[in-house]
This record gives structure tokens, C-alpha cells and sequence, in this order.
């Protein structure tokens, strides 16, 4: 059996710092990808954290069907829910959207504007658009009613001030 020598915690934030992925990682210190995954994990550092973020707000208002990627019908990759995690990526300073990213979240909040529209969400029947009420405010959801506003996910669930340019 092959002996892997793991990094330091030390060398491990260095290099994750600078950007290096965990292969790369892994293949500079003849190891395994997952042994480098496992201990960036224990100290927290997130691949994704934007990623991670935007669905943290996402989870702060709905329980959003996931089904493993054998099975059809999950919620969190329809347009919709992408197209809302793209806005919040963008709205929360993300620098790794790609120029096509941050143009599909321009477009849909652009979308919200114009259509004067909200999105809700339906665990049996996933998201869809729907016109917007006056009790729905600057938000981009519809909040469900059997849930209390958490401060922190209507910040980043309002459409700014002005356009997103």
C-alpha cells in the first residue's frame, strides 16, 4: 500500500489560498485528491464559497427539492433556481462569474423589472414567476407566509436601489 504524505495545515492555506486546486495539491505532495478535500474541509475552507453562500440564503426561505442527478425532477437545477443563485452570486460580489453568468443574472433581474414580477416557490411544484404584489415590496421572492424574515436573507433577496449594470 502507497504511503501519502499529507501537507501541513500551513502549506495546505497557502495553497488554497493561491488558488491551487485540490489535485494540484494533491499531485505536489503525492497524495490523494479526497485525503487533500477531507483536511481542507476540517479547517474550513470552502471550494465554492459564493456557491455555498447563495445557497445558504436560498435555504434560509425554502427547503429545495434536491434529488440525486439519476433522478428527474429536481428543483435546484431548474432555470429559474439557477437563474436566481447566478443574481445572488452576483449581488454578493462573486469574482469568479464568468462574463455569461453575470449577464444572465443581469437578465433576470432585468426580467423582474419589466414583468413586474416575484419568485416563488412550490416544494410540489418548483418555481415560477408570478406578478408582484404590493405586499412583496423591492423583494425578488415572494417570502412564504409560514415564515419569519431572516434580516440577512431579505438584504440580499432585495433588488438594489438601481439597475444591476
Amino acid at each position: 500500500m502507497p504511503e501519502y504524505k499529507l501537507p501541513s495545515d500551513s502549506e495546505l492555506s497557502e495553497r488554497f489560498i493561491k488558488g491551487k486546486t485540490d489535485s494540484e495539491i494533491a499531485a505536489e505532495f503525492g497524495t490523494t485528491r479526497q485525503a487533500v478535500s477531507y483536511q481542507r474541509n476540517k479547517l474550513g475552507f470552502q471550494v465554492r464559497p459564493f456557491v455555498t453562500r447563495a445557497n445558504d440564503i436560498i435555504s434560509r426561505v425554502w427547503k429545495v427539492q434536491v434529488l440525486p442527478d439519476s433522478q428527474p425532477g429536481s428543483h435546484h437545477q431548474t432555470s429559474l433556481s439557477q437563474s436566481l443563485r447566478v443574481w445572488l452570486r452576483l449581488q454578493l460580489g462573486d469574482p469568479s462569474l464568468s462574463a455569461r453568468q453575470r449577464q444572465a443574472a443581469i437578465n433576470f433581474e432585468t426580467r423582474l423589472r419589466e414583468q413586474h414580477v416575484v419568485l416563488v416557490y412550490d416544494p410540489d411544484g418548483g418555481f415560477d414567476l408570478v406578478p408582484r404584489e404590493p405586499t412583496d415590496g423591492d423583494s425578488v421572492i415572494r417570502w412564504p407566509d409560514q415564515r419569519p424574515r431572516d434580516p440577512e436573507a431579505v438584504k440580499y433577496l432585495s433588488l438594489p436601489g438601481a439597475p444591476t449594470v
